[in-house]
């Protein structure tokens, strides 16, 4: 028996360019659906994540959650005022 797949979609807030060490991407706000799909905004923020994922997937697994961020880039140093 599978599972149904939930996808969450949602823009990622990054930290900025110059930030150097470890990072990890958290909800930070659940937003209103739109057409049936789930969106949040994702957020970077410093630090290990505090909740690592113990095992990796099984070859041949399903997931059961996929979030599919949006990512812009950071502007260049042409582009900053």
């Amino acid at each position: 028996m599978h599972l149904p797949v939930k996808v969450r979609f949602g823009d990622l807030r990054r930290l900025p360019q110059d930030y150097k060490g470890e990072r990890h991407v958290v909800v930070g706000k659940q937003l209103p659906s739109k057409n049936g799909q789930e969106w949040v905004e994702f957020e970077e923020v410093p630090g290990p994540d505090p909740n690592p994922q113990q095992q990796p997937p099984r070859l041949g697994s399903v997931p059961t959650h996929i979030d599919v961020l949006f990512v812009a880039s950071h502007p260049r140093p042409e582009q900053m005022p």
